[in-house]
């Protein structure tokens, strides 16, 4: 009878550690994946913001207008670092405040066009009739979901 007790009383032992152990492991996975779940993002230069909770993204980046002859509008691709699944609400961008026509003192003119879920055209226009002599680096941000 001893022996009989002494090996139900592991047994007990063992069965409890063991349901111990696997709430543990099952906790630490339900808070794995609560704190995953959360925002998201990638801080590169061009990156983006992801709030899982509302589905809310802001990207931003940089691209530059190449130069033109004869021509005052220039224009380039942007690809947006992730995808919007869903839709894209606004798109911004400003020339880098530094790079202006030096004979004009004109800062250049932009426009968001084109805006899909992966990317959009940025327009620029000299603002002087003249074409872009030197290359203009600008930065943008699109919000969406």
């Amino acid at each position: 009878a001893t022996q009989s007790t002494a090996a139900n009383a592991l047994t007990r032992k063992d069965y409890v550690d063991t349901q111990i152990s696997t709430n543990i492991s099952n906790l630490d996975n339900t808070l794995r994946s609560y704190i995953d779940s959360k925002s998201t993002a990638s801080f590169a230069t061009n990156g983006y913001w992801k709030d899982v909770n509302t589905g809310t993204i802001i990207q931003w980046g940089s691209v530059t207008l190449p130069t033109t002859s004869g021509v005052a509008q220039t224009s380039a691709g942007v690809t947006f670092p992730i995808t919007f699944p869903n839709a894209v609400y606004s798109i911004n961008a400003n020339p880098e405040l530094n790079q202006m026509n030096s004979s004009t003192g004109n800062i250049t003119v932009l426009a968001c066009v084109n805006g899909t879920t992966t990317g959009f055209t940025l327009w620029g226009d000299s603002n002087s009739g003249q074409d872009f002599g030197i290359a203009q680096p600008c930065y943008w941000v699109a919000i969406g979901r």
